[in-house]
C-alpha cells in the first residue's frame, strides 16, 4: 500500500498564459520545521516548449553549513475537468547545499495545457499540488527563531503552539544562545493556524504531523464546507497505511474554533471515538457555519488567519506505537565531571574543569537532563564570546552579561569568565573609540579639502583680476585708426570653464573704462562743457573707481594748425 506523505501545498497559478517572466516562485510553506517553495519556468527552463516544474529548499543561503534533507515529492499538474487526466512526477533525493532543487524540466507540455477545454487552464488559472514526506534531516532546523536538531522540531513545535509566548521576553540575540535555552517539553494540546484562511483555493487544507502518546496524527479542514455551508473539521491517524494488520487507537479529542478576541465565544466539540483501519479518521461536518466565521468583527478572523485547536488524549492502542524507544533517536553522551556531553566537546571540557576545578562546586540542579542543558548552555556562551570583537555587537555582550548573571544563580563559578567577558569589553570600547577618532580625522580631513578648494577659488579669481589689469592700454584714435582693442582678449576654454566665473547663468559681462586725454576737434556732444570720466589706476596710486575732472575744449584752425581759442591772438 502507498505511504502517505506528510503534507500537501497546494499552488494557484493565476493569469498563466500571460506570463512574461522567465520563471515564477511559489509562496513559501512549512513541512516539519523545514522551508519550502516551488518553482515554475511557464515557457520551460532551456526554452523548451514544456513546463518545467522543480521543488526547493527556501532560505537556504541562511542554513548552517553541512545541511542536507532527504525528501519524498510527488508534483502534480491538476486537471481541473478530470483528476484522472492530472500530470503527476515524483521523486526520491537529497537536498543540500550543492543541489537545493529537485524536480522535472519537461513537467508537461505547453501545447497540452494551453489546447481549448483541456481542463489545465480553468479561467486562466493553472492548479499545482506538492506533497512531501521527509525521510531525514542533516542540520539544525529553526522553530521561532531557534535553531534545533531534526529530533526535536515536533516538541518544540508544539510547545511554542500551545505557549506562543514563551518566548516573547527572551533578549538573547545570538543564536548560539538561544538554542540551548531550549527544553523539551510534552503537550497534548496542538494548535493550528491557517493563515489567509479567505484566500484559500483548495477544497482539503491538511496540518502538519504531529506526535501525541507515541502516535502520530493530522488535521484537515474544508474550508469551503464538505457539500455543505459549514466549516468541516477532521482528526485523522498519520501514516496508517503503514500500520500493523488490525491496529486500533482509542482515543478521546476536542476541536475548538478560537475566538481571538473574546475566548467565550470559541466554539468547541468534543467526541471519543476508536480509530482503526476501515475509520482512520473522525471528526464533524458541521462545526460552525461559514457566514458566521467570516462575518465582520466576529472574531474569528483576525488578519486573515483562523486558529484551532485540537486536544488528544490517547487512551488505548491495539499494535505498535509510531514513535517508540527503539524508533527514535539515541545520541551517544560521556560523563564529565557529573555532566552527560557529547563526545566531540568531552575534551574541551574536561580542560575547563582542570583549569577551573571549582566551576560547578556549587551548582544544585541534580537532574541530569538540566545538568545537560546548563553544561550546553556554558559551552555556547563560552564559544560567542571567542569570536573577535568585530563580530559581536553590543547586544551580544550585554546577553552575554545576563547569561552569565543566570548560571550564577545556579551555582557556577564565573568570575574566570566574566574577567575575560570584561577583556572582550575593553577591546570592543577601545575599537569604538579609534573609530570614532578615525571618523574625527577623516572629518577634519573634509574641512581641510573645503578650505583647499576655498583658497583655490580665491587664487582662480586672483589671476582673472590680473589677467584683466593686463588689458588696459594706451593708443591715439584718428580718422585712420578709428577703433583699438584685444583680438586674444581672454581664451574661449577660460570663458567656457564651469568654474571660471565668467559665465554666469549663461551671461557674460563686459566693463570698459575710458580716460579721455585729449580731444582734437569737435566733441560728439555739448560745447565746452567738461565730462567727467572714469580712469584706470595710474602711477599716481589714484584707484579706478576715483572721478577725475578733466576739461575738454574746442580747438580753432589758424594756418593748418589746431590752436586753443586762448592761443589765436598771440600766433
Amino acid at each position: 500500500m502507498e505511504k502517505k506523505f506528510d503534507k500537501k501545498f497546494t499552488w494557484v497559478i493565476k493569469d498563466f498564459s500571460s506570463l512574461q517572466s522567465v520563471n515564477i516562485l511559489s509562496d513559501t510553506f512549512v513541512v516539519r520545521g523545514c522551508k519550502w517553495q516551488l518553482n515554475a519556468y511557464p515557457k520551460g527552463n532551456k526554452g523548451q516548449n514544456f513546463v518545467s516544474l522543480f521543488l526547493e529548499v527556501a532560505g537556504c543561503g541562511s542554513l548552517p553549513s553541512g545541511w542536507r534533507r532527504h525528501a519524498r515529492f510527488r508534483l502534480i499538474v491538476v486537471n481541473q475537468r478530470s483528476e484522472t487526466l492530472s500530470r503527476q512526477l515524483e521523486g526520491q533525493n537529497w537536498f543540500e547545499g550543492k543541489a537545493n532543487g529537485w524536480g522535472f524540466p519537461s513537467m508537461l507540455s505547453l501545447d497540452e495545457i494551453n489546447a481549448k477545454d483541456s481542463g489545465f487552464l480553468v479561467n486562466g488559472e493553472l492548479k499545482i499540488v506538492v506533497e512531501i514526506e521527509l525521510l531525514e534531516i542533516i542540520g539544525k532546523v529553526e522553530v521561532n527563531g531557534f535553531h534545533l536538531l531534526s529530533s526535536q522540531v515536533e516538541s518544540v513545535s508544539r510547545m511554542f503552539e500551545k505557549h506562543p509566548e514563551t518566548a516573547s521576553e527572551v533578549h538573547l540575540r545570538n543564536p548560539n544562545i538561544r538554542t540551548e535555552s531550549m527544553g523539551k517539553p510534552f503537550n497534548k494540546k496542538i494548535t493550528w493556524v491557517i493563515k489567509n484562511f479567505s484566500s484559500l483555493k483548495s477544497d482539503q487544507f491538511y496540518s502538519d504531523i504531529f506526535v501525541v502518546d507515541g502516535c502520530k496524527w493530522y488535521i484537515y479542514a474544508y474550508p469551503k464546507g464538505k457539500d455543505n455551508d459549514h466549516l468541516s473539521l477532521f482528526l485523522e491517524v498519520g501514516n496508517y497505511e503503514s500500520l500493523p494488520i488490525g491496529w486500533r487507537r482509542h482515543a478521546k479529542y476536542s476541536f475548538t474554533i478560537s475566538n481571538q478576541r473574546s475566548e467565550k465565544l470559541s466554539r468547541k466539540h468534543q467526541s471519543q471515538q476508536w480509530f482503526e483501519q476501515k475509520s482512520p479518521g473522525w471528526g464533524r461536518l458541521s462545526i460552525m457555519p461559514l457566514n458566521e466565521l467570516h462575518a465582520k468583527d466576529a472574531g474569528f478572523l483576525v488578519n486573515g488567519d483562523l486558529k484551532i485547536v485540537v486536544e488528544i488524549d490517547v487512551l488505548e492502542v491495539v499494535g505498535r506505537l509510531d514513535v517508540t524507544e527503539e524508533t527514535s533517536t539515541i545520541i551517544e553522551t560521556m560523563d564529565v565531571n557529573g555532566f552527560q556531553i557529547l563526545p566531540s566537546h568531552a575534551e574541551s571540557v574536561s580542560r575547563m574543569f582542570e583549569r577551573h576545578s571549582e566551576l560547578a562546586s556549587e551548582f544544585r540542579p541534580k537532574n541530569p537532563n538540566l545538568r545537560t542543558a546548563y553544561i550546553s548552555f556554558l559551552l555556547s556562551l563560552i564559544e560567542t564570546m571567542c569570536q573577535s570583537p568585530q563580530e559581536l555587537s553590543q547586544d551580544d555582550l550585554s546577553d552575554a552579561y545576563g547569561a552569565i548573571g543566570f548560571m550564577r544563580d545556579a551555582g557556577f563559578k564565573l568570575d574566570w569568565l566574566e574577567k575575560k567577558l570584561d577583556e572582550v569589553s575593553e577591546k570592543k570600547k577601545n575599537e569604538k573609540s579609534f573609530e570614532a577618532g578615525l571618523q574625527e580625522m577623516e572629518e577634519e580631513l573634509r574641512d581641510l579639502k573645503r578650505k583647499y578648494s576655498d583658497m583655490e577659488a580665491v587664487v582662480q579669481k586672483e589671476k582673472v583680476k590680473m589677467f584683466f589689469f593686463l588689458t588696459v592700454t594706451y593708443h591715439c584714435f584718428d580718422a585712420k585708426d578709428f577703433d583699438w582693442g584685444f583680438t586674444t582678449m581672454l581664451p574661449l576654454d577660460k570663458i567656457h570653464d564651469k568654474n571660471g566665473g565668467f559665465l554666469v547663468n549663461g551671461e557674460l559681462k563686459i566693463v570698459a573704462e575710458v580716460y579721455v586725454l585729449e580731444v582734437i576737434g569737435k566733441l560728439d556732444e555739448g560745447g565746452e562743457e567738461s565730462e567727467s570720466v572714469n580712469m584706470l589706476e595710474g602711477d599716481d596710486g589714484a584707484d579706478s573707481n576715483d572721478l577725475l575732472e578733466v576739461s575738454v575744449n574746442e580747438s580753432t584752425d589758424v594756418n593748418g594748425f589746431q590752436v586753443l581759442p586762448s592761443q589765436v591772438l598771440n600766433q
